[in-house]
């Protein structure tokens, strides 16, 4: 290892070495826990896995309730000693190890066959070792779990933690008897089908020459690629399909059953690559356009991306069975988007400031009167016509990128308008009160509209210096010494158009209004703060920007954000440090009294508040 690393597992080590286990942090971290379950009460799949726990048979540990909550943790007078006798019996060198995850060459830590192989690395088993494993596979020492949404709850049974009804009933012999399994010696087993996505064990090692020209691999009226090259990083693809529908309600929801579709009907091909270490991401991206990610192995990943695309301009209509099915799962997974507060958070500032925006209540009225023949006569819409912008990166040459760029060659379309947000002058509130009843959770975000201008490189390069500056003091005046709450975050970043500096508080003990106004509060002193630095921390902070900062245009996913977000600008990075080593400590301190400040003419301010179950909400907001 270089001396960083060095540096970084020596500061990494003292957390086990000298860890605080404070008792008041063990009280607050018992109401995380207890937020955490009261907002997964609802999950159908969290209530499911505990209630097979609670049925199991009882000399197992699987029976034991793993998620913790007040209930579980109280009247235990002992508990913070328990604490520091488990961490000094469990939490030392001899019971652990140490993964490093990082660029450096695989084969530095590990045999190559290991890091290919994973869970293939035995390439040999013992007959009698598999009959043994499949002999526990019995009817008499398995059960079958249904959930049904039609039983009597009279006639059932209570499970004690998420209070799940359920009944337990035994399977009839006339059925069981046609499971039975039975072994014979001369038995064959049928492995599954070869995997044509798995790499050899000599794999292509050869160096790219690094050729970054900050040009467009591929620019045409239907598609927009870049490349990047890296010797040191994985092989990835990013890519997004942008369909020519508007934004509209009914079309956001049709995308959501599509992605679901699609996902479902690319499942076995998923899986394979799952096996064959590749990680892929197919996500809705700004409403009705669809990400796709994929990193992995250089050897098959055309084959690989080549099948998935495939997929996608050939599906055609599921099964209705099937669509029922997916609709059901589109309409939880909207009502789970806003069960966090951080998520209905996010529903909440985009409705406030955009035009296509929806309410969830509003999306899954909407949904319910979609049908079958409806999503059949949409699904064409989807790949007729389309522009796509992507990315290659990693270790990829540019004439592998280009023999893979020949896939999305059938695209025939212009890109589509980009929605932008716009927050109102002056200071905007909405109040609400959170999704689930028994959520004692509240939440408090603030977000400052930082200009208009989407490429001003001073712009950013002050607020990235700004953020730099504060974040951790920000940090140890909300959370550590006034402990508003458990989670304490601020960001900068740019989204639909502007750029942002957030604020963000989610407590179990004080309601928004309080969170608002120590937030306001810790504001205002940022300009007596921020004199006060020394000159020699100030330029500190200056030089870990620029070091970090790299002088061509993105550095992978940096890149792959400023393309999506469209704000890459040719030069823009060189511009940044350039701008970075001009600023001046007035300079930060004249930006925080132009946008942070709610009495500036200039400011923009959306707030965010959730209250919880316990807090008393504002008449005025009903």
């Amino acid at each position: 290892m270089d001396q960083t690393n060095i540096q970084t597992g020596t500061r990494f080590s003292k957390l086990f070495i000298h860890p605080q286990l404070k008792a008041d942090v063990m009280v607050r971290e018992i109401e995380l826990l207890d937020s955490e379950f009261q907002l997964h009460r609802s999950d159908d799949m969290t209530r499911l896995e505990q209630l097979i726990a609670s049925t199991a048979h009882k000399n197992l540990p699987f029976t034991k309730f793993s998620w913790g909550n007040k209930k579980s943790l109280s009247g235990n007078d002992f508990l913070h000693d328990q604490l520091l006798s488990m961490f000094k019996t469990y939490f030392v060198g001899a019971s652990m190890n140490l993964v490093v995850h990082g660029s450096a060459n695989i084969s530095y830590y590990y045999t190559l066959e290991q890091s290919i192989s994973g869970d293939y690395t035995h390439l040999s088993c013992n007959r009698q070792s598999v009959l043994d494993l499949l002999s526990f596979f019995t009817n008499s020492n398995m059960s079958l779990d249904f959930v049904d949404k039609s039983l009597d709850e009279g006639e059932c049974l209570v499970e004690s933690w998420f209070n799940s009804y359920y009944k337990q009933t035994k399977i009839p012999s006339t059925i069981t008897g046609e499971w039975r399994l039975r072994f014979h010696a001369n038995q064959r087993f049928q492995f599954p089908p070869k995997n044509n996505f798995l790499p050899s064990l000599s794999p292509n090692e050869d160096h790219l020459m690094i050729e970054n020209d900050n040009e467009p691999l591929v620019h045409k009226s239907h598609i927009k690629l870049w490349h990047l090259p890296d010797n040191d990083e994985v092989p990835s693809v990013s890519f997004i399909v942008y369909p020519a529908l508007s934004s509209e309600l009914k079309n956001q929801l049709m995308v959501h059953l599509y992605v679901n579709h699609l996902k479902d009907s690319l499942s076995e091909i998923l899986y394979q690559g799952g096996e064959a270490n590749f990680e892929t991401s197919i996500l809705i991206f700004e409403k009705i356009n669809i990400e796709f990610k994929v990193s992995g192995f250089k050897e098959n990943l055309f084959n690989y991306i080549s099948e998935i695309w495939k997929q996608f301009k050939s599906f055609t209509h599921p099964y209705e069975t099937t669509f029922e099915m997916v609709k059901e799962l589109v309409e939880n997974l909207l009502k789970k988007s806003v069960l966090e507060v951080s998520g209905y958070s996010n529903n909440l500032m985009l409705q406030e400031v955009t035009e296509s925006c929806y309410d969830i209540d509003q999306m899954l009225k909407s949904l319910s009167s979609i049908s079958y023949d409806d999503f059949v006569q949409f699904i064409p819409h989807m790949s007729s016509k389309m522009f796509i912008e992507g990315l290659f990166k990693g270790d990829i040459s540019k004439d592998e990128s280009l023999h893979m760029s020949h896939l999305f060659e059938e695209s025939v379309e212009i890109p589509c308008d980009q929605e932008y947000i716009h927050i109102p002058r002056g200071t905007n509130t909405k109040n609400v009160r959170v999704q689930v009843n028994s959520d004692i959770n509240s939440y408090a975000e603030v977000t400052f509209q930082i200009g208009y201008e989407k490429f001003s490189a001073k712009k950013t390069a002050i607020l990235k210096l700004f953020h730099a500056m504060i974040d951790h003091n920000l940090q140890d005046q909300l959370s550590a010494k006034e402990k508003l709450g458990y989670r304490v975050g601020s960001n900068v970043d740019f989204r639909y158009g502007i750029n942002r500096f957030v604020i963000n508080i989610t407590s179990s003990v004080y309601d928004p209004a309080y969170l608002l106004s120590r937030i306001y509060n810790y504001v205002k002193t940022l300009e007596v703060s921020l004199e006060e630095v020394h000159e020699d921390t100030f330029k500190g902070h200056i030089e870990f920007l620029v070091q970090t900062c790299p002088d061509h245009d993105g550095d992978g996913d940096d890149l792959w954000d400023q393309i999506t977000e469209k704000r890459f600008c040719q030069g823009f990075n060189k511009n940044l440090i350039s701008e970075l080593k001009e600023i001046r400590k007035k300079d930060v301190v004249r930006f925080v009294k132009k946008y942070l400040i709610a009495s500036s003419s200039h400011s923009r301010i959306l707030e965010v508040c959730i209250w919880g179950c316990k807090t008393s909400f504002p008449t005025s907001s009903v």
